[in-house]
């Protein structure tokens, strides 16, 4: 069936209907919507009240028309997650972040990074570490979620060709046009890439500009600028940025044709170099987020900064502030290729506006609809490079005009990602042989990863998109947790992309809930039970494995606000073989039925001691003993934590005491209660410190003079439970490893290497020990610690192959679960597997 249809507001009784039967009809071409819709008519469409429907038009960003759009089915799914936060609050993540790392006078040295790095560096050489010596480091994904990006570069000589700029996971490259993506293996990729900038006669060298200055004021700085001149084999730091000057390179241009005169926009002001940054010359000291040269003149030159719109006519060296109200908030600016008198500028709370005259002078297109009121953390424009009224904006989603603003239609909806493109776009740039006819590919990047449409003008919605994060695996994960049943489930909570599960596919990981996702869990002995929780400690249960999501916090977990808990906060799963789930807030809540808990079981176990929870551990075999440690330093102890009023102990004032930063985790050894280990925050010394008197005295565990841990944040810490003095750390700049409880510590420059690595635990899976490495930045990797200890077949991991086995495989039969022959499905060949096992 071919038919156009049309909607009108008189015709709202039979939308319902029309649209399930028009969505499901193959050839139908676009509805044609109304273009207005009152909320008492969509209250009445969908059922809603009418608080509900302003919840859903201020969440989703969305008037009427577009959850018009959307269908009935979205619209019911949404408001079921009324109380699951959607959209991520990426100002409050990257002040979590920053806090977190902070040292006493609330600042982050700014070569802290570095000086880690270097004291890595002699670590590995002072070893004589091998690299790919030792066991290997195996990456488990996503390879289809991706990351917050904010920069692409295309070979213009090999469009196949390309560079991604994450923000957590450093440069990576592809040479088949996105379908497979390579990290490229530097020191950058642990610094927050800002921008990229490709010399525009030479594609092989890359000059990559470091720290995130879109955020608030305290925001992680970078390393100045880097540069490749081998197409990312290897990268160099440029001496002349290394200063404070340049901690937050936000873009980097070249003048038309040239391989040595830039400009550079930083929070510092616009710095210009006519040597290819030998040096550089401070040409205005406005923080300025975006600078662009002329496409055709090198003395014409616009910048978007802070607060205004600037201009240049001298080639960068002179900057006036533009007239006509381009200004006010963070301001965006493109000029377009096919008439550089046009300039386009995106400004955070006003919207666009257009000048005529290179920049000088502006005036208003368009509101503000696009970018919600988060304009100063995404906000991207683009100009058609054939049609200076063709342009594109970007914001939580995007629009497009064909006619200079007159008229704006929304291309993407996120809610649909990756079926549409993500939320929070970044960047836009067109393909190099972009022509407007033949070729119409335009690539996007945003907190999702990297997206494509191969007909830019008309795709819309869920038709004419393609992601590319085919193996980019650049996820920034808060914490994670995994469950030994059968080839072992992994859960893991991100910045931006929501609480996601590996069931054994890389690349086909599933996302159980949304929001800013945090620690996450695994029930050890029912594998159909995963726990996670968006930001401020909303908890969240599955009963199915991560195909859905129910909140299991309200109405009873007061805490659960901002205010009285941290944007991350800590959640524990007793691991005594019940069903016990602690959650860290200002206060420390239990409930006792974490399976079916609904909302109203929990309760208080530890009161407010003046600075949140950030850490709670549990004893194997002891579920009475719990640890816990808090933001400033303090930590507690009970000897009857099960008890409906554990009496608490503080336990970091002991000789000769613990510091006070923020405590990032804790380890109770499973043999022997009375070995404790407790990691700390900052870029400091001494980071990690062990107890083997239950905490009565403290030791510092930093390794030896030769062999000692850099001074840098460590995030957490897990001993190996079967091999004596196995000690595991994660960093900020990866794993280390001591083999003698701490005396001395290694590490290598394979798998999660030179990346955040906020958190470690041990998983079984398929019948193989793993440690588990969950990176902020860089996905999951695992290591594995020994040969398999039991049969595939025991699917229970209890020792023998037995009823309870086959109750598992055939729970998950046709699908993942009790695979036994690790083909990726349970079927009949994995009974006869588990059969010829029996007993």
């Amino acid at each position: 069936m071919n038919v156009r249809r049309c909607l009108t507001v008189a015709s709202l009784a039979g939308i319902s209907a029309f649209l399930s039967a028009a969505h499901a009809e193959q050839g139908v071409v676009p509805i044609e919507f109304p273009s207005t819709l009152s909320d008492g008519d969509a209250c009445a469409m969908f059922g809603l009240s009418e608080t509900q429907l302003h919840e859903l038009q201020s969440r989703l960003h969305l008037t009427n028309v577009q959850l018009l759009r959307m269908g009935p089915h979205m619209v019911a799914k949404s408001l079921d997650r009324l109380t699951m936060p959607e959209a991520d609050e990426p100002e409050e993540a990257m002040e979590w972040r920053f806090r977190q790392r902070a040292g006493a006078d609330g600042t982050i040295p700014r070569d802290a990074i570095l000086i880690a790095k270097a004291q890595r560096d002699a670590l590995i050489a002072n070893n004589a570490v091998i690299e790919g010596a030792g066991p290997q480091w195996e990456w488990l994904g996503p390879g289809n979620i991706g990351g917050r990006t904010r920069s692409i570069l295309i070979n213009p000589d090999n469009p196949d060709v390309m560079y991604a700029g994450s923000v957590g996971g450093g440069v990576w490259k592809t040479t088949t046009g996105g379908s497979d993506w390579t990290p490229l293996t530097d020191f950058i990729a642990s610094i927050a890439i800002g921008c990229m900038a490709m010399d525009p006669n030479d594609p092989d060298t890359i000059y990559v500009g470091t720290g995130e200055g879109f955020f608030n004021s305290d925001a992680i700085p970078g390393a100045g600028i880097f540069r490749t001149i081998d197409g990312g084999a290897t990268f160099t730091q440029i001496q002349a940025t290394n200063t404070a000057n340049f901690e937050f390179v936000n873009r980097i241009a070249f003048a038309p044709g040239s391989s040595t005169t830039m400009l550079v926009a930083t929070n510092n002001g616009i710095f210009r170099s006519t040597n290819a940054g030998q040096s550089f010359t401070q040409v205005n000291a406005t923080r300025t987020l975006d600078v662009e040269y002329s496409p055709i003149d090198s003395m014409r030159a616009v910048a978007g900064q802070g607060n205004n719109a600037a201009w240049s006519n001298d080639g960068g060296v002179t900057w006036n502030v533009a007239a006509g109200g381009a200004g006010g908030g963070r301001v965006e600016v493109a000029m377009a290729p096919s008439n550089p008198a046009t300039v386009y500028a995106s400004v955070q709370d006003f919207g666009v506006f257009r000048s005529v005259d290179h920049g000088q002078t502006y005036a208003l297109i368009g509101s503000q609809f696009y970018m919600g009121d988060q304009g100063w953390y995404d906000n991207a424009i683009w100009i058609d490079p054939m049609d200076s009224e063709t342009v594109i904006v970007g914001g939580i989603d995007l629009w497009r005009t064909r006619d200079a603003g007159g008229d704006w239609t929304q291309m993407s909806m996120w809610q649909f990602a990756p079926d549409s493109a993500h939320a929070d776009h970044h960047y836009i740039i067109e393909h190099p042989q972009f022509n407007g006819t033949t070729n119409r590919v335009v690539y996007f990047a945003n907190d999702g990863g990297l997206y494509r449409t191969n007909n830019v003008y008309s795709a819309v919605d869920t038709n004419g998109w393609q992601s590319l994060n085919n193996n980019y695996g650049v996820t920034q994960f808060y914490g994670g947790g995994g469950n030994p049943l059968g080839f072992g489930t992994l859960v893991g909570g991100t910045q931006d992309n929501g609480t996601i599960v590996y069931r054994g596919s890389t690349a086909q990981w599933i996302r159980m809930f949304g929001g800013d996702g945090g620690f996450a869990q695994a029930d050890q002995n029912q594998l159909q039970f995963l726990y996670g929780e968006t930001q401020w400690a909303r908890v969240n249960r599955s009963d199915d494995v991560g195909d859905t999501a129910a909140s299991i916090y309200f109405p009873s977990l007061t805490d659960a606000n901002p205010g009285t808990t941290n944007f991350i906060s800590p959640i524990r799963l007793d691991p005594n073989g019940n069903n016990r789930l602690y959650v860290g807030c200002s206060r420390l809540w239990r409930t006792n039925n974490a399976r079916t808990e609904t909302g109203d079981g929990w309760t208080v176990v530890h009161e407010d001691v003046g600075s949140n929870h950030s850490a709670i551990a549990i004893a194997q075999g002891n579920p009475d003993l719990i640890w816990v440690g808090h933001g400033n330093g303090d930590v507690y102890r009970t000897l009857n934590g099960t008890s409906a009023n554990p009496i608490w102990q503080r336990m970091d004032q002991n000789a000769p005491g613990l510091p006070n930063r923020f405590v990032t985790s804790i380890a109770i050894e499973p043999d022997d209660h009375n070995r404790v280990w407790v990691t700390f925050s900052g870029f400091v010394d001494n980071n990690v410190r062990f107890s083997d008197d239950g905490g009565a005295t403290w030791q510092i565990r930093s390794g030896s003079p030769a062999a000692h841990l850099p001074a840098l944040p460590v995030n957490s810490v897990c001993v190996d439970p079967e091999v004596d003095q196995r000690i595991f750390v994660g960093t900020d700049l990866g794993v280390f490893v001591s083999e003698d409880d701490g005396m001395t510590w290694t590490t290598d420059n394979v798998g999660p290497a030179n990346t955040v690595v906020d958190e470690l635990f041990f998983n079984t899976m398929a019948g193989m020990k793993y440690v588990i490495a969950v990176t902020h930045g860089r996905g999951m990797y695992r290591l594995s610690l020994s040969e398999t200890f039991t049969t595939p077949a025991d699917l229970n991991e209890d020792g023998v192959v037995n009823g309870s086995d086959l109750a598992i495989l055939l729970a998950g039969w046709g699908g993942p679960f009790g695979d036994v022959n690790g083909d990726g499905i349970t079927n009949g060949q994995d009974l006869a597997a588990l059969l010829a096992s029996w007993g």
